[in-house]
């Protein structure tokens, strides 16, 4: 836990001393370790921390989502905190998610929209439609379709992430908007990626950077002031199981 806080937090050296001991404890590869299930977690956050410091891609995320699922679909519900089903499928949702972002990272586009879709039915079916996890994917299908040159229907989708990641009103709606239902690495990370589709959009570019200028006023303000939520943006990964931009500095 102590490795997952320091990498939530962008300090490096703390958390690779932390994740460093994980790694002695258990094995450099995921695959090796014991097939407890309450392993899946530690499996999960070891993955991400790997994956932002370049030495982690798809197989690893491929692995957990499937062992996480696998291992809910063995249990009945429990009231097991690491152990119940619901908890391992948020495991399993959140490695998915987290795949799907190695995809748009190695601009396989194509790809990546499909698993964000199968994850997006699927997590719909497990869970609320309005639970502000499904922002976070809708978040991230914008990010595929901006990237495609789907402008119109990427705004459609950031808009909609917006309203299940705001409380009241969308912070896009209305940029004075504070209640988030999801950690303010998020919403910044939104902005960031609203006001670089509103850039290519003709005649948005006033508005672009007004979003642009919250969107960095945020991350210095409420997350971390000593680098920029450009610079993460290019190195972090959203975890779904959290709600929260992790990234090392």
């Amino acid at each position: 836990m102590k490795g997952l806080l320091d990498h939530s937090l962008g300090i490096k050296e703390l958390s690779e001393e932390n994740w460093d001991k994980v790694a002695k404890t258990l094995g450099p590869d995921i695959r090796s370790w014991e097939k407890e299930i309450q392993l899946n977690h530690v499996m999960k956050n070891y993955a991400m921390y790997m994956h932002c410091i370049g030495k982690a891609g798809l197989s690893e995320f491929d692995y957990v989502s499937q062992k996480a699922e696998d291992d809910s679909n063995s249990r009945e519900d429990s009231v097991e905190l690491w152990g119940s089903a619901l908890i391992l499928k948020e495991v399993a949702f959140s490695a998915r998610y987290a795949a799907a972002q190695a995809l748009i990272k190695e601009k396989k586009f194509e790809d990546a929209e499909q698993k964000l879709e199968s994850l997006l039915e699927d997590y719909g079916k497990t869970f609320r439609d309005n639970d502000s996890r499904m922002g976070l994917i809708i978040l991230k299908l914008g990010e595929v379709y901006a990237e495609t040159n789907r402008l119109l229907l990427a705004e459609g989708l950031y808009r909609n992430a917006a309203k299940l990641l705001c409380s009241s009103f969308s912070v896009i709606d209305d940029p004075s908007a504070n209640e988030f239902k999801c950690h303010p690495s998020c919403i910044s990370l939104l902005e960031y990626k609203y006001s670089k589709l509103l850039k290519i959009i003709p005649k948005r570019d006033a508005e672009a950077e007004q979003v642009l200028k919250r969107s960095e006023e945020r991350w210095q303000q409420d997350i971390c002031m000593h680098n920029t939520i450009e610079d993460v943006s290019m190195q972090g990964i959203v975890d779904l199981q959290t709600e929260r931009l992790y990234y090392l500095s």
